[in-house]
């Protein structure tokens, strides 16, 4: 598990090093004495609204299960969305969350279908933030266009055109794929034996066929898509509004529309794989973003409770949970690899 710590190691120095980068250039002896009027009701708030978004996000899961023709719990779905917060928050662009999802599930149905819902559940955020970030773009067209946040914008246009097609390729010429890894068989029985090959490339199929047939059902179950959709939208306004809270504990007045801009817009940059859960871009950007409307607001201590809540706890909450409540560190390694 090295890579695991090592990751881990610098996910949090990257974060811990940006913050204190943003506090030497924002703050000042003032600032610092705003610690004592922070109400921390509303941090108390920020975190209740955030632990709940992770019950939407698994009820959506739980929503899109049973649209593929399964059934997992919602505790059951809640459990393995905590699980997956670690992995998530030491992997760059979150990717790491994604396989550990699939993992858990399988315990309930096939990988093939297992990788259908956790694609879907992905996909859907990807298109609210598409169809959203006009918003961002509007607001903040200044910075976007003068900037080079445009270069992360288009990488992250072209990363989510390069998953559709290869979707589309996967449920209209499914063939092609399985053609392509019966290709790759002498190159596997190069590192394993031939029995190993034929048995991967067998359970390759398989998992295509599977996940094929759980897309399909999936798109032709419009109710459960609907309500999946709903979970969404739920689950990013719950997100974005964490800062407008925390503003209004630091005592300023929330900016609801601006925050949500900034985010939308922020979350999209984050996707970019760079660092580990995103350390770093995630502290410049939020802190670049809201300083062009957030004025006289303490941005380093800003950025530190936003950070705290949004990351800093998901990896407390993650680790917990995938160590004791599902198995230990040896489910993340073999989840991941």
């Amino acid at each position: 598990m090295d890579h695991v710590r090592r990751s881990l190691l610098i996910s949090i120095s990257v974060s811990l090093a940006s913050i204190a980068l943003v506090i030497w250039f924002t703050m000042d002896a003032e600032d610092i004495g705003q610690l004592a009027n922070i109400d921390p009701l509303y941090l108390v708030l920020a975190l209740v609204i955030h632990v709940c978004s992770w019950v939407v996000w698994s009820a959506r899961i739980k929503t899109l299960t049973r649209a593929s023709g399964g059934y997992i719990p919602l505790t059951k779905t809640f459990k393995i969305v905590v699980s997956s917060l670690f992995a998530a928050a030491i992997t760059p662009s979150q990717a790491g969350g994604e396989p550990v999802r699939i993992y858990l599930l399988t315990e309930n149905m096939k990988a093939g279908d297992a990788t259908a819902v956790i694609f879907a559940d992905r996909f859907l955020d990807m298109t609210f933030l598409i169809l959203i970030s006009p918003l961002s773009l509007l607001i903040f067209r200044d910075v976007v266009f003068s900037g080079g946040l445009a270069i992360f914008l288009i990488f992250t246009v072209i990363l989510f055109s390069l998953a559709i097609t290869l979707t589309v390729l996967i449920m209209y010429r499914p063939e092609k794929i399985k053609s392509g890894m019966k290709r790759m068989r002498p190159l596997i029985v190069r590192f394993r034996n031939e029995e190993t090959a034929d048995k991967f490339v067998d359970r390759v199929d398989e998992e295509i066929d599977n996940f094929v047939k759980s897309m399909w059902n999936l798109t032709k179950r419009r109710g459960e898509l609907a309500l999946a959709s709903v979970c969404t939208v739920t689950y990013w306004s719950m997100e974005f509004f964490i800062a407008s809270v925390v503003m209004m504990g630091l005592g300023y007045p929330a900016e609801v529309l601006h925050t949500f801009a900034a985010q939308i817009l922020l979350t999209v940059i984050v996707l970019v794989p760079v660092t580990p859960g995103s350390s770093g871009i995630a502290e410049f950007g939020f802190a670049a973003l809201f300083s062009t409307f957030a004025k006289g607001v303490p941005m380093g201590l800003f950025v530190i409770l936003w950070r705290f809540i949004t990351y800093h706890f998901n990896l407390i909450a993650g680790g917990v949970a995938i160590s004791r409540v599902m198995g230990g560190t040896k489910l993340l390694k073999k989840a991941i690899e």
